[in-house]
Protein backbone atom coordinates (compact mmCIF):
# COMPACT_ATOMS: atom_id res chain seq x y z
CA UNK A 1 0.00 0.00 0.00
CA UNK A 2 1.40 2.82 -1.00
CA UNK A 3 1.35 6.35 1.63
CA UNK A 4 0.72 9.51 -0.56
CA UNK A 5 3.10 12.26 0.05
CA UNK A 6 2.27 15.69 1.83
CA UNK A 7 1.38 18.05 0.13
CA UNK A 8 3.66 20.94 0.71
CA UNK A 9 2.32 24.93 0.00
CA UNK A 10 4.76 26.64 -2.38
CA UNK A 11 7.44 28.85 -1.25
CA UNK A 12 6.89 32.54 -1.81
CA UNK A 13 9.54 33.89 -3.87
CA UNK A 14 10.76 37.78 -2.68
CA UNK A 15 11.19 40.12 -5.83
CA UNK A 16 13.88 42.30 -5.41
CA UNK A 17 12.62 45.68 -5.43
CA UNK A 18 12.20 47.63 -8.13
CA UNK A 19 15.17 50.29 -9.56
CA UNK A 20 12.09 52.76 -9.48
CA UNK A 21 11.55 52.63 -5.73
CA UNK A 22 15.44 53.63 -4.87
CA UNK A 23 15.67 57.47 -4.76
CA UNK A 24 17.82 57.09 -7.22
CA UNK A 25 15.50 55.16 -9.98
CA UNK A 26 12.81 58.04 -8.80
CA UNK A 27 15.11 61.20 -9.65
CA UNK A 28 15.58 59.43 -13.22
CA UNK A 29 12.15 59.09 -13.96
CA UNK A 30 11.44 62.14 -13.26
CA UNK A 31 14.43 64.24 -14.54
CA UNK A 32 12.81 62.13 -18.08
CA UNK A 33 9.31 63.35 -17.31
CA UNK A 34 10.39 67.01 -16.72
CA UNK A 35 13.21 66.98 -19.45
CA UNK A 36 15.52 68.52 -17.11
CA UNK A 37 18.26 67.24 -14.59
CA UNK A 38 17.13 66.38 -11.07
CA UNK A 39 19.12 66.98 -7.87
CA UNK A 40 19.28 63.15 -5.68
CA UNK A 41 19.62 64.70 -2.27
CA UNK A 42 19.81 61.58 -0.47
CA UNK A 43 23.45 61.87 -2.18
CA UNK A 44 24.50 65.07 -0.96
CA UNK A 45 27.70 65.18 0.66
CA UNK A 46 29.77 68.11 2.19
CA UNK A 47 31.29 68.98 -1.92
CA UNK A 48 29.47 67.11 -3.85
CA UNK A 49 25.80 67.43 -6.13
CA UNK A 50 24.33 64.72 -7.70
CA UNK A 51 22.22 65.05 -10.68
CA UNK A 52 19.67 62.54 -12.65
CA UNK A 53 20.03 63.32 -16.29
CA UNK A 54 17.10 64.40 -18.67
CA UNK A 55 17.71 61.18 -20.46
CA UNK A 56 16.47 58.93 -17.59
CA UNK A 57 19.79 56.78 -17.70
CA UNK A 58 22.94 58.52 -16.87
CA UNK A 59 23.61 60.63 -13.53
CA UNK A 60 26.02 64.06 -13.33
CA UNK A 61 28.32 64.84 -10.30
CA UNK A 62 29.30 68.15 -9.34
CA UNK A 63 32.33 68.06 -7.13
CA UNK A 64 33.60 71.15 -5.33
CA UNK A 65 37.43 71.21 -4.25
CA UNK A 66 35.80 72.86 -0.88
CA UNK A 67 33.04 72.61 1.32
CA UNK A 68 29.21 74.04 0.19
CA UNK A 69 27.59 72.41 2.71
CA UNK A 70 28.08 71.45 6.34
CA UNK A 71 25.56 68.54 7.65
CA UNK A 72 22.54 70.15 10.62
CA UNK A 73 22.84 70.20 14.13
CA UNK A 74 20.84 66.80 14.51
CA UNK A 75 22.94 65.11 11.92
CA UNK A 76 20.35 64.95 9.53
CA UNK A 77 20.58 66.19 6.09
CA UNK A 78 22.85 69.45 5.01
CA UNK A 79 22.51 73.35 4.94
CA UNK A 80 24.27 75.37 2.93
CA UNK A 81 27.74 77.26 4.49
CA UNK A 82 27.22 80.85 5.21
CA UNK A 83 30.13 82.18 6.49
CA UNK A 84 28.04 85.34 7.98
CA UNK A 85 29.93 86.29 11.66
CA UNK A 86 26.63 86.42 14.26
CA UNK A 87 26.84 86.90 17.82
CA UNK A 88 25.74 83.87 20.14
CA UNK A 89 25.83 83.40 23.71
CA UNK A 90 28.51 85.47 24.58
CA UNK A 91 30.57 84.50 22.04
CA UNK A 92 31.35 85.15 17.94
CA UNK A 93 30.35 82.54 15.74
CA UNK A 94 29.98 81.98 11.54
CA UNK A 95 25.81 81.24 10.87
CA UNK A 96 27.04 77.47 9.37
CA UNK A 97 30.25 76.33 9.12
CA UNK A 98 32.77 73.35 9.49
CA UNK A 99 34.79 73.36 12.24
CA UNK A 100 33.03 74.92 15.15
CA UNK A 101 34.65 78.38 14.68
CA UNK A 102 34.11 80.58 18.02
CA UNK A 103 35.73 83.94 17.83
CA UNK A 104 36.05 86.41 21.55
CA UNK A 105 33.80 89.15 21.64
CA UNK A 106 35.91 91.08 23.19
CA UNK A 107 37.47 91.21 26.75
CA UNK A 108 39.81 88.13 26.76
CA UNK A 109 42.66 86.82 24.92
CA UNK A 110 41.11 83.80 23.84
CA UNK A 111 40.90 84.91 20.08
CA UNK A 112 39.14 82.27 18.23
CA UNK A 113 38.97 78.32 19.00
CA UNK A 114 38.49 75.61 16.12
CA UNK A 115 37.21 72.29 17.08
CA UNK A 116 37.30 69.46 14.70
CA UNK A 117 37.86 65.28 15.48
CA UNK A 118 36.48 65.73 18.83
CA UNK A 119 39.54 68.18 19.83
CA UNK A 120 39.76 72.17 20.19
CA UNK A 121 43.00 74.28 19.05
CA UNK A 122 43.05 77.84 20.33
CA UNK A 123 44.84 81.00 19.26
CA UNK A 124 45.38 83.45 21.74
CA UNK A 125 46.85 87.33 21.90
CA UNK A 126 49.54 89.17 24.13
CA UNK A 127 46.92 91.60 25.74
CA UNK A 128 43.11 91.30 26.22
CA UNK A 129 41.29 91.71 23.22
CA UNK A 130 38.83 94.90 22.50
CA UNK A 131 35.66 94.59 21.19
CA UNK A 132 35.10 93.47 17.97
CA UNK A 133 33.39 95.49 14.56
CA UNK A 134 31.45 92.75 12.54
CA UNK A 135 30.76 92.74 8.91
CA UNK A 136 29.83 89.91 6.54
CA UNK A 137 32.45 86.82 7.59
CA UNK A 138 35.01 89.50 9.05
CA UNK A 139 35.42 90.81 12.87
CA UNK A 140 37.46 93.70 13.40
CA UNK A 141 39.57 94.10 16.58
CA UNK A 142 40.40 98.21 16.67
CA UNK A 143 43.77 98.50 18.46
CA UNK A 144 44.44 95.00 19.07
CA UNK A 145 48.56 95.16 18.72
CA UNK A 146 48.51 98.96 19.57
CA UNK A 147 47.55 102.38 18.11
CA UNK A 148 46.45 102.20 14.71
CA UNK A 149 46.59 98.34 14.01
CA UNK A 150 44.09 96.13 13.92
CA UNK A 151 43.29 92.56 14.60
CA UNK A 152 40.94 91.25 11.62
CA UNK A 153 40.16 87.54 11.23
CA UNK A 154 38.22 86.00 8.39
CA UNK A 155 36.01 83.08 8.28
CA UNK A 156 35.56 81.31 5.31
CA UNK A 157 34.47 77.54 4.11
CA UNK A 158 37.67 75.55 5.39
CA UNK A 159 38.26 77.61 8.32
CA UNK A 160 39.69 81.34 8.93
CA UNK A 161 42.28 83.77 7.96
CA UNK A 162 44.01 86.47 9.72
CA UNK A 163 45.25 89.50 9.23
CA UNK A 164 46.87 92.55 10.55
CA UNK A 165 45.97 96.17 9.14
CA UNK A 166 48.65 98.85 10.31
CA UNK A 167 46.65 102.40 9.32
CA UNK A 168 50.52 104.48 8.96
CA UNK A 169 53.73 102.77 6.88
CA UNK A 170 56.29 101.62 10.55
CA UNK A 171 59.80 102.93 10.16
CA UNK A 172 61.38 99.53 10.43
CA UNK A 173 60.47 95.89 10.33
CA UNK A 174 57.76 94.82 12.25
CA UNK A 175 57.07 91.57 13.79
CA UNK A 176 53.67 90.05 15.64
CA UNK A 177 53.88 87.24 18.09
CA UNK A 178 50.82 85.07 17.48
CA UNK A 179 50.51 82.41 20.01
CA UNK A 180 48.91 78.90 18.93
CA UNK A 181 47.10 76.00 21.78
CA UNK A 182 47.08 72.94 20.37
CA UNK A 183 46.02 69.64 22.06
CA UNK A 184 47.35 66.54 22.06
CA UNK A 185 47.28 64.66 19.03
CA UNK A 186 47.33 67.47 16.60
CA UNK A 187 50.04 69.66 15.43
CA UNK A 188 50.45 72.51 12.63
CA UNK A 189 51.81 71.58 9.00
CA UNK A 190 51.15 72.49 5.28
CA UNK A 191 48.76 70.24 3.67
CA UNK A 192 48.41 69.09 0.61
CA UNK A 193 48.03 72.83 -1.27
CA UNK A 194 50.97 74.07 0.88
CA UNK A 195 48.60 76.10 2.92
CA UNK A 196 49.10 75.93 7.15
CA UNK A 197 46.56 73.79 8.82
CA UNK A 198 45.76 72.42 12.06
CA UNK A 199 46.25 68.23 10.73
CA UNK A 200 45.11 65.48 12.67
CA UNK A 201 47.27 61.87 13.62
CA UNK A 202 45.43 60.48 10.48
CA UNK A 203 47.21 63.26 8.68
CA UNK A 204 44.06 64.81 8.00
CA UNK A 205 43.37 68.05 7.38
CA UNK A 206 41.13 69.73 9.73
CA UNK A 207 40.65 73.59 9.58
CA UNK A 208 43.57 75.79 7.40
CA UNK A 209 45.20 78.65 9.26
CA UNK A 210 46.60 80.63 6.53
CA UNK A 211 49.32 82.82 7.48
CA UNK A 212 48.89 86.57 9.30
CA UNK A 213 48.99 89.33 6.37
CA UNK A 214 50.16 92.93 7.29
CA UNK A 215 48.04 95.52 5.46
Amino acid sequence: MSVPANAQEPTPTTSPPSALATPTGKALAQAKKDKRRVEITSLRSEAATFYANPDGKTLRMELHTRPIRVKKADGKGFTPIDTTLVKDAGAIKPKSAPGDLVLSDGQDKTLLKSRAAGATAKITTPSELPKPKLKGNTATYPDAYGEGRDLVVIADPTGFRQQITIAQRPSGPVSFRVPLDLPSGLSLKSNAAGTPAIVGKDGKTLTEVRPTLVQ
